[in-house]
């Protein structure tokens, strides 16, 4: 009946009604008392036709891999630690240009990521905005890409 878990914790039925973390734990159980249906074989083809099916929840659970978030961490150490190394007066001008350029691909992976988990997570609803870790993500990525120009105003 639940088909998806944004990043934040909140289910989302198919009618894409996002519904409160609390009902995580009655899915598992729910889950869990279920009796299972004896497994039938399918061809890998079936399977992957089966996958291609939904592309939104492709993305949503590979965006939710374990070394994925890590490399998106990663990213976000390496942009804090460049722009405190582009603070220092003393570097030659092509250093802070390329500092610049190396933050202004930083800030386009970090907008990409967002949009990508926005469209997995809730289809580009609004309400999805209202989260707090979601309005942060918001926050950080389009100011950004406002006050550099790369999003028209």
């Amino acid at each position: 009946q639940y088909t998806a878990l944004d990043y934040t914790g909140d289910l989302e039925d198919p009618n894409g009604d996002v519904e409160g973390s609390s009902l995580l734990d009655d899915a598992w159980i729910q889950a869990l008392e279920t009796p299972s249906e004896p497994a039938v074989q399918t061809s890998s083809a079936e399977r992957s036709k089966a996958s291609r099916k939904n592309p939104r929840m492709q993305m949503f659970a590979y965006l939710s891999q374990p070394i994925v978030e890590v490399q998106v961490i990663g990213l976000v150490f390496l942009s804090c630690f460049l722009q405190a190394i582009n603070t220092l007066d003393d570097l030659p001008s092509g250093v802070h240009r390329s500092i610049d350029a190396i933050d202004d691909i930083c800030v386009f992976i970090f907008a990409v990521e967002f949009f990508l988990r926005w469209w997995s997570a809730g289809r580009f609803q609004l309400k999805y905005l209202g989260k707090p870790l979601a309005a942060i993500d918001a926050i950080v990525v389009i100011l950004p890409l406002f006050l550099s120009g790369l999003l028209p105003v």
